[in-house]
């Protein structure tokens, strides 16, 4: 009787010790996860504060609302999702980011996005960003 108390108690604590190592393994691999997606969602937060370029139709040049002059627009591929860069003087800056289906694309835009793809207008980044969100 005493034998099989015993084996009961022990197999009671081996079961509280897996329990405990699965939980503390699951809650490292959740905490991480989602620091990496606050990492990835960062330049998405910074995008809001920064002013659209839009195109000028007077001179020809583009412009910004502030007036500061731009080169074109960048389209890359990162991961699941594809950022549109505006290059500012030959610096390019982050924008905002669109998620895609990598598994739609043909083997030939995917190697154009990951090159990256630039776009001389809004009008032409409107109609491309429909043509791979849609």
């Amino acid at each position: 009787m005493l034998k099989t108390t015993f084996k009961i108690f022990m197999l009671f604590i081996l079961m509280a010790v897996v329990s405990v190592v699965t939980g503390v393994l699951t809650y490292n691999i959740t905490k991480a996860s989602l620091e990496e997606r606050a990492v990835l969602a960062v330049p998405a937060l910074e995008a809001s504060k920064t002013t659209v370029p839009k195109e000028s139709t007077d001179t020809g040049e583009n412009k910004n609302a502030s007036g500061a002059t731009f080169d074109y627009y960048l389209v890359k591929l990162f991961g699941d999702e594809i950022g549109i860069y505006v290059s500012h003087d030959g610096k390019e800056e982050f924008l905002y980011s669109h998620k895609i289906f990598k598994n739609d694309l043909s083997q030939h835009d995917f190697e154009m996005l990951s090159d990256g793809i630039k776009l001389y207008s809004a009008s032409s980044l409107t109609g491309f960003l429909e043509d791979f969100t849609s």
